[in-house]
């Protein structure tokens, strides 16, 4: 819906869900308010005379609660992935070091909103600043020894949210998750890394949906 410039709009009913003000408004233009009127919570005003870039008018609930929310940034879980293993193929983990897990595990995406998830890399859209959700859970196989292992978020190459370290007896299969929330803005990275130290052969689980991962911004 393109809103006209005039001193005040008024839209009844309660069926339309969003506005969106396209263009440059300022108090100069004349453009004062918009007013959204529905049986329930009664009219809704905003002064727009310092408005200088696009905006969205989310439709209030009962509460009669509205928001602006600026051009460019992105409504909750408006940027969103999520990827599984669909095969049997495997990425094998360095022993004594954090490694990174590429689109092996996660050969399969379900929903990539903004084509920025790729080769186990989530990059932050243009436009997408704000806080994410992550998840992820990795089956691991081939355990030869006990050994320590833990998982991490990396965000731009460095770690940022380490998960609770465990161990897993000998030949036991195990599973690393990792949960966080991360802040981000424009062409920020975020991926998932897994630390061992059992000493021989260590993989991720070559099964069909043995591992996943997904991601979305909350505000």
């Amino acid at each position: 819906m393109t809103l006209i410039r005039s001193d005040t709009l008024v839209q009844s009913g309660e069926d339309y869900a969003r506005y969106s003000v396209v263009g440059d408004w300022t108090a100069a233009q004349g453009f004062r308010s918009i007013a959204h009127k529905n049986g329930v919570t009664g009219q809704h005003t905003f002064d727009m005379s310092a408005l200088t870039a696009n905006r969205t008018i989310i439709h209030p609930d009962e509460s009669g609660t509205m928001n602006l929310i600026p051009s460019g940034q992105r409504k909750p879980f408006t940027t969103r992935f999520a990827a599984r293993l669909s095969n049997t193929s495997t990425q094998s983990l360095t022993n004594g070091a954090w490694t990174a897990l590429n689109g092996t595990p996660f050969n399969s995406e379900i929903v990539d909103s903004d084509s920025a998830f790729s080769a186990g890399v989530f990059t932050c859209p243009t436009g997408g600043d704000g806080n994410y959700h992550f998840q992820t859970s990795v089956e691991i196989a081939g355990i030869i020894n006990a050994v320590d292992m833990v998982g991490a978020w990396y965000k731009n190459g460095a770690l940022y949210i380490r998960g609770l370290r465990h161990s897993a007896g000998n030949t036991k299969e195990h599973a690393v998750v990792g949960v966080g929330v991360i802040p981000l803005v424009a062409t920020d990275t975020v991926d998932f890394r897994i630390f061992h130290n059992g000493g021989g052969s260590v993989t991720t689980r070559g099964a069909a949906g043995a591992c996943s991962i997904s991601g979305w911004n909350i505000d």
